[in-house]
C-alpha cells in the first residue's frame, strides 16, 4: 500500500482502495473521495447516486511494471428537471479524458516519444519502457497535438524543401528571429509563395537564394520588404565563379604550378589542377 501522504500527489481527489501485483502488471483500485458530482450537461450538482461501474485505464509504469488503474465511476441522478440527461457519470478529467484507455500523463509520455523518434522507432522504445503503443497510435497522438499560435513574423528565410528528393519539392519558410520553421508550402512556384506572403504583411526582411521565382513573388507581394541573398548561396555562387574562372585559364594555372613545383613532374601537376577544377567547394553550415 502506498503511503497516505503520497496518494494526494499521485491521484488528486481519489483514494486507493487496493493494490494487486500480477504477472500482467500492477493493478490499483481507486475511487473518488467526493460526495457529489456536477452534471456534464447542465452543471447541476447532485448527491443522489444511481449506480456505479469499473473503468480500466493504463497509467505510467512504476519501474518496468505496467500499471492499470481500476477506477470506480459513480453515476448520479441529475436534479435539474429541465436537463435532458437523467443520469450522468462523474468525470476525472485531470486524470483521464472521456473514452480514453490511457491516463493523461501516459499520453504525454507517448507524445514525447513520438516527437523524438516517430512511429515505428517510438513504438519499439515505448514497449521497452512498459508503455506499449503501436506506431499508428503514436502518429495519431501527434496529429492531435494543438499547434501553438505563431506570432506574425518580421524576418524570414525562404528556400526549397524536398518532400521526396529529386521528385517533389516545396518551399520551407523559417522565422529567423526564433530560428524555427513556421510553414511548408506544397509548391515552389511564384504564385504559391506570393499568396502566402500576402497573408503576412508584417514581414520586413526576406532572405532567399538566387531564384527568380522567389524574387518575383516577394517583389509582387511585399514591394517594401528588403530582399537579402543568404550567406550559404553567396558562398556557393562565389565557389562556382572561382571554378569557372580557373577553368577558363587552365593553361596559365598549369604553367604556374609546373614552374613552382621543381621536384614534381608534369603529370602530377596535371592531376593537381584537374582535381582542383573538378572538386566541389565545401561550404560551411550556418545555424
Amino acid at each position: 500500500m502506498l503511503p497516505s501522504n503520497c496518494i494526494s500527489l499521485i491521484f488528486s481527489g481519489l483514494v486507493i482502495i487496493e493494490t494487486i501485483v500480477t504477472e500482467a502488471g500492477l493493478f490499483i483500485s481507486i475511487q473518488s473521495t467526493e460526495t457529489s458530482a456536477a452534471c456534464s450537461r447542465c452543471g447541476a450538482v447532485s448527491v443522489r447516486q444511481h449506480s456505479s461501474y469499473l473503468r480500466h485505464v493504463q497509467d505510467t509504469p512504476i519501474g518496468l511494471f505496467v500499471v492499470w488503474l481500476q477506477l470506480k465511476v459513480r453515476r448520479f441522478r441529475c436534479d435539474n428537471s429541465n436537463c435532458k440527461r437523467q443520469t450522468f457519470a462523474e468525470q476525472h478529467l485531470d486524470l483521464v479524458d472521456r473514452r480514453r484507455r490511457r491516463t493523461n500523463r501516459l499520453l504525454t509520455q507517448l507524445v514525447h516519444i513520438g516527437l523524438a523518434l516517430g512511429g515505428a522507432a517510438g513504438a519499439r522504445l515505448a514497449s521497452k519502457l512498459a508503455m506499449a503503443a503501436s506506431a499508428s497510435t503514436l502518429l495519431r497522438l501527434l496529429h492531435q497535438i494543438e499547434v501553438p499560435a505563431i506570432e506574425e513574423p518580421r524576418v524570414i528565410g525562404i528556400d526549397d524543401w524536398a518532400f521526396r528528393k529529386g521528385r517533389d519539392y516545396g518551399t520551407i519558410i523559417i522565422d529567423h528571429e526564433t530560428g524555427k520553421p513556421i510553414d511548408l508550402l506544397p509548391e515552389r512556384d511564384c504564385e504559391t509563395v506570393k499568396q502566402w506572403l500576402q497573408k503576412h504583411p508584417t514581414i520586413e526582411v526576406v532572405t532567399r537564394d538566387r531564384s527568380g521565382e522567389y524574387r518575383e513573388a516577394i517583389t509582387q507581394a511585399l514591394p517594401d520588404a528588403i530582399q537579402i541573398a543568404d550567406r550559404w548561396h553567396l558562398l556557393l555562387n562565389l565557389g562556382e565563379a572561382i571554378q569557372r574562372h580557373i577553368s577558363r585559364r587552365y593553361k596559365a594555372v598549369r604553367q604556374l604550378l609546373v614552374a613552382s613545383a621543381e621536384a614534381e613532374d608534369i603529370e602530377q601537376a596535371d592531376s593537381q589542377i584537374t582535381g582542383f577544377v573538378n572538386q566541389k567547394v565545401a561550404l560551411p553550415r550556418f545555424a
